[in-house]
C-alpha cells in the first residue's frame, strides 16, 4: 500500500506535526509559483507554528516581507507616475 505524499493528503491525513510543517511548507512554495503571496504567508506561518525548531518557513517569511515590500514601492511609484501625468 503506498501513502500519496501529495501535501494536501499529507495534511488530510496526518497527525505527525513535523510532516504536516513539510506539506505546509511545500505549498507555500506553490503559492509563490501561482503569485499566490497571501497564501503562502499562510501556509509558511502554519509550518512555522508546527515546528519551530525548522527554520525554513521563517526564512521563507523573511524573504516575502522583501517581496511584498518591493512590490509595494513598485505600485506606488507606478500610481504616483500615473497621478502626475494626468494632472498635467
Amino acid at each position: 500500500m503506498q501513502i500519496d505524499s501529495h501535501p494536501v493528503h499529507v495534511l488530510m491525513e496526518e497527525a505527525d506535526p513535523i510532516r504536516r510543517s513539510a506539506a505546509h511548507l511545500e505549498l507555500g512554495h506553490r503559492a509563490i509559483t501561482r503569485d499566490d503571496l497571501f497564501a503562502a504567508v499562510d501556509h509558511f506561518r502554519e509550518a512555522a507554528e508546527l515546528d519551530p525548531t525548522d527554520e525554513r518557513p521563517r526564512a521563507a517569511l523573511l524573504d516575502l516581507e522583501g517581496v511584498k515590500t518591493d512590490r509595494a514601492r513598485t505600485w506606488r511609484q507606478t500610481v504616483s507616475a500615473w497621478l502626475w501625468r494626468t494632472e498635467k
